[in-house]
């Protein structure tokens, strides 16, 4: 919106949204290219939070690609609770931070929300979206890895040594013979 005459503009971010083409269809001149963006208001845009709160809570469940697993609702995510001491049931708040995605060289500015297995407190991935640059918008997945994942790289991280006869013996029972 023009702050000095009221006069609107709108951009389509995503063309092949099927909202935006039927609206278009309807008012075709209404609507531009995100190309005709302003440059110095773009580093501005964010995703908006609630948009991005429908869509963690239906990847939670939409993840999943083994259809067995998906009709079982065997691995289903949700957002977790908020503090316990508050009156009122709420969900954990979707943080903002500016940081390196793994792989990535430079901070950006992101949206993060915690994501649980349902019924399960422990924390298994941070669903994010971007904010800045060519990656406006974009949807990402950073999940933790899984109990059995951890354990087989504390195993390989571990260096392997042999007891000898008299560690062996005397970790047998506790005690040396020795001391009995």
């Amino acid at each position: 919106m023009d702050a000095y005459d009221g006069t609107m503009n709108y951009y389509v971010s995503d063309p092949d949204d099927p909202l935006i083409r039927a609206w278009q269809g309807v008012f075709p001149t209404l609507f531009k290219p995100m190309s005709a963006f302003p440059t110095d208001l773009r580093p501005h845009l964010r995703v908006p939070e609630e948009l991005f709160n429908v869509e963690t809570r239906m990847y939670g469940r939409y993840h999943v690609t083994d259809p067995q697993t998906f009709y079982g609702e065997n691995d289903v995510w949700t957002v977790p609770d908020g503090p316990v001491e508050r009156r009122e049931h709420s969900r954990a708040r979707r943080t903002t931070s500016i940081m390196s995605l793994p792989e990535e060289n430079s901070p950006e500015f992101l949206l993060l929300q915690p994501m649980i297995p349902r019924e399960r407190p422990n924390m298994i991935a941070w669903v994010a979206v971007r904010m800045d640059g060519d990656a406006y918008g974009q949807t990402l997945r950073l999940p933790l890895p899984r109990r059995d994942e951890r354990l087989r790289a504390r195993r390989r991280s571990r260096p392997r040594s042999r007891p000898t006869r008299s560690s062996a013996r005397s970790s047998r029972c506790g005690t040396s013979r020795a001391a009995r």
